[in-house]
């Protein structure tokens, strides 16, 4: 009898060391939320970018980040508006690596800019989100790395196929379990 208990008492510690293991590994999801802004010009208060779209992705299934063809855009923009102003031969030479030396090659690297971001948006997997009346958005996601886009409602740069509807941030973060992980951006 006493073997009888002391077997149960072994199987029960181990039935309840799994199921405490096993809640531990249902709970996986965290959080992520902030709040976007924007400024309408430089000297006017910040305001809330009301109806901002958030852009969410796991990096796992990312094959091009969003963040490395929208890094190589904006140094193209940059290096183009150096040239523009300075004439400084190394502007050139980077305009020549990002293969934007040309008003035509840029425009062309803005539309495949802007054909990624759509696919990204498009995308099955990606997960969308919107701000509300003062900017502020969350959603609950699993743990993981995460690229996120933004795209302002209200900030645009009528110049840009890429920042047409709306000027565009991108950023990669972690969503660890049980934590809230706050991102705040501002459009300038």
């Amino acid at each position: 009898m006493k073997k009888v208990l002391l077997l149960l008492l072994i199987l029960s510690t181990a039935v309840n060391g799994q199921v405490k293991q096993k809640s531990k590994a249902i709970n996986t999801s965290g959080k992520l939320a902030g709040t976007i802004t924007y400024d309408l010009t430089p000297l006017a208060p910040t305001k809330p970018d009301v109806g901002a779209t958030i852009f969410i992705r796991q990096s796992d299934v990312i094959k091009e980040s969003a963040q490395d063809v929208m890094a190589n855009y904006m140094k193209a923009k940059m290096y183009t508006y150096l040239y523009s102003v300075e004439k400084n031969e190394n502007d050139y030479k980077q305009l020549q690596l990002l293969n934007a030396e040309t008003k035509e090659k840029l425009d062309a690297l803005d539309n495949t800019t802007a054909e990624f971001l759509a696919k990204f948006k498009k995308d099955p997997k990606t997960i969308m989100t919107t701000t509300d009346q003062d900017g502020n958005y969350s959603v609950n996601l699993k743990s993981g790395r995460y690229e996120i886009i933004i795209c302002s409602n209200n900030k645009s740069n009528k110049k840009s196929v890429t920042e047409l509807n709306g000027m565009v941030y991108s950023y990669f973060i972690d969503i660890k379990a049980n934590e809230t992980t706050n991102r705040n951006h501002r459009f300038k």
